[in-house]
This record gives structure tokens, C-alpha cells and sequence, in this order.
């Protein structure tokens, strides 16, 4: 996935920009590394959930964790925790 200017979106920077009142919008591009594919126009769309709903969120992923015996929670697992992320085709 690729943004306009060819370029990998930092999704950790995304989710931090999103949430600042509003949505972060952005088009992508699907690309394959290899081989012919024509890349496919996609609309990323990065919307804060509810305090309540990310408080519910939080807790499932520390248990889902836990359960795992996988003790560390990486800071773009719960910036995602905190977004709604949309994919859709442009």
C-alpha cells in the first residue's frame, strides 16, 4: 500500500494525526511487488472511536494478549485500538 507520492504511509503517524477532532482521509494505492498487477485505488479513512468503545477495545487485546503468553503490546497495536480504520475503493 502506497500513498500518492509512491511513498508507505507511517499508519502509527496517521492514527496519532486522527486524533485531533475529525477524520484523516487519504488515497491509497494496492500495489504488488512483484510481476504485472495494475495497482487498485482505495479511500483509507482513520476515525477516533468513542472513549467508551476504546476502553472495551484496550481490555479485550490485553486478555487476547495475555492469553497468548504474548506480554508486550506493540504502540501501533493500541494506537489501532483507538481507531476505526476504513478501507474502501476509490
Amino acid at each position: 500500500m502506497v500513498d500518492d507520492a509512491g511513498r508507505l504511509p507511517d499508519l502509527l503517524c496517521l492514527s496519532e494525526t486522527a486524533k485531533v477532532p475529525g477524520s484523516h482521509d487519504m488515497t491509497v494505492h494496492l500495489c504488488k511487488s512483484r510481476g504485472s498487477f495494475e495497482p487498485i485505488r482505495l479511500r483509507l479513512v482513520i476515525r477516533p472511536k468513542p472513549p467508551e468503545a476504546v476502553e472495551g477495545a484496550v481490555k479485550v487485546t490485553h486478555h487476547v494478549s495475555g492469553k497468548g503468553q504474548h506480554h508486550a503490546i506493540g504502540p501501533r497495536t493500541l494506537a489501532a485500538v483507538e481507531q476505526l480504520v476504513v478501507i474502501t475503493l476509490s
